[in-house]
């Protein structure tokens, strides 16, 4: 009996460790689970209506006027205002869930399709249009580590220990937050000053780099520029990325051939992240792929309007396609060969899972971007790496070329209240400075606030975020 059980338990594991969970499979999973927490917190508002509308139906002073047995504490001072309110916000949530489930069936088709030309492309079963993928600025590959990383990213929720894929930044809620940042253009919103920023320092950094006069830059400097790499860590959904490829592309180094190679350690963002990216190709002629309610719960209550504002639909537009990409050459045709890769895998493991991904991942990157990376790798990784953000930092150096750059855009906001030690931006500096030979580049910009999620006018704690920006070269 014991014997059985033994190799009952291995068996599990094994499958736990080897079974190929597919992105659809994983995003199909979680809005399961997301439709349930939604569906909890719906239940009671909509059993709040029909004790509401019991209540005023029946006529606390029927029959035998005995007013005072009837007494009800939902008994409201104007009879239709709080039960119509009540319906719409009940209407409208149900509503949301309607659309955010037609989302899910769209995207699911999207990455579907992406799935299958990717794998026509591995197993050279070409026709006429994925022939063409293999030469298209615009098809991004997803590269997968073994499916033992994909369990790296856990998040600090209870909901998502021991999940598949991870927990956190692998939910649903999670993903429409991202989705929306990266994709959604709302009426008053305008490019966001943070991705623009790193957009500038890598402009500056390829400046400095793309002279071609006679005693500028060495041979050996100038072959790694011209054949350089652009490594982002933690990209999320994908659009810093898009926003660098939009740039180069732009043809601001003509001939040249550079690899963008995006890690998340998300399965489902880094699927959405390459299918997302890939859209230009799947439908050349698309501006927007799909709309979706980015929170329908756990919104902490606009005092404008109703309780339902946070309730609007935002439409996600192709990368290749936003408008704030026209500035820097996105849809142009630039001749430089700009190929971008997003790999499944852990950034800060030293088992090397970004080197099993593919040669062009194995090597040390030119530049190094994290974008709203160190302090929440910092937070979820604490139980894996004691030495905290001093972990991330050597990494990055690891990662870093010799002449190459780290580019840092992000706040130091520690997202869990027992991460030690909680380096400040001059810390780091001088951390990267006196350990790893790096030398800062330009000064340290403290960029705008600016709302990293939905805006929050009520709650005590608002999600908005104050960046810097920290441009380093290591020699």
């Amino acid at each position: 009996m014991y014997f059985a059980t033994v190799l009952l338990l291995l068996a599990c594991a094994i499958h736990c460790v080897y079974s190929a969970v597919t992105p659809v499979a994983l995003l199909e999973a979680e809005w399961q689970r997301y439709v349930t927490r939604v569906q909890r917190e719906l239940t009671p508002l909509q059993t709040l209506l029909r004790e509401f509308s019991a209540t005023k139906e029946a006529s606390p002073c029927d029959e035998n006027d005995h007013c005072e047995d009837h007494q009800s504490t939902l008994s409201p001072t104007t009879p239709n205002a709080f039960e119509e309110h009540l319906q719409h916000r009940v209407n409208s949530i149900e509503a949301a869930i309607q659309l955010n489930g037609q989302f899910i069936s769209t995207f699911a088709d999207v990455m579907l399709l992406h799935r299958r030309l990717q794998q026509d492309i591995d197993d050279d079963v070409l026709d006429e249009d994925t022939e063409l993928l293999k030469g298209s600025p615009y098809w991004v590959r997803l590269e997968d580590t073994p499916p033992l990383h994909w369990r790296s990213c856990q998040g600090d929720g209870e909901d998502g220990e021991g999940l598949v894929g991870g927990g956190g930044y692998t939910s649903v809620d999670e993903l429409f937050a991202h989705l929306h940042r990266d994709y959604g253009r709302a009426a008053d919103d305008g490019e966001s000053r943070h991705r623009a920023a790193v957009v500038e320092a890598v402009r500056h950094i390829y400046s400095l780099h793309g002279q071609r006069e006679e005693g500028g830059v060495g041979h050996h400097q100038h072959a790694m520029w011209r054949r350089g790499s652009i490594l982002v860590l933690g990209s999320g959904t994908g659009g810093l990325v898009a926003d660098l490829r939009a740039y180069l592309l732009g043809g601001v180094l003509p001939n040249d051939e550079i690899t963008i190679t995006a890690t998340e350690c998300s399965l489902l963002f880094a699927a959405a992240a390459a299918a997302i990216l890939s859209l230009p190709v799947v439908d050349p002629l698309a501006t927007s792929f799909v709309t979706l309610v980015p929170w329908v719960s756990n919104f902490g209550g606009a005092i404008e309007g109703d309780t339902t504002d946070h309730l609007y639909r935002t439409t996600l537009y192709s990368p290749a396609r936003l408008p704030h990409n026209d500035h820097l050459g996105g849809g142009g045709q630039g001749s430089a060969a700009v190929r971008v890769q997003v790999v499944v895998a852990d950034a800060l493991s030293p088992r090397g899972n970004v080197a099993a991904a593919g040669a062009a991942a194995a090597q040390q990157a030119a530049v190094v971007v994290t974008y709203y990376f160190i302090d929440a790798a910092t937070s979820s990784s604490s139980y894996r790496y004691p030495r905290g953000i001093l972990s991330v930092l050597d990494r990055i150096a690891q990662l870093c070329v010799p002449g190459g750059y780290w580019v840092h855009v992000g706040p130091l906001h520690y997202h869990r209240a027992d991460t030690y030690p909680k380096l400040s931006v001059k810390d780091i500096e001088l951390y990267m400075t006196h350990v790893h030979n790096f030398r800062r580049i330009d000064d340290v910009v403290v960029l705008p606030q600016e709302d990293y999620s939905r805006p929050n006018t009520t709650s005590l704690f608002v999600n908005a975020h104050r960046a810097v920006r920290l441009v380093m070269q290591r020699h």
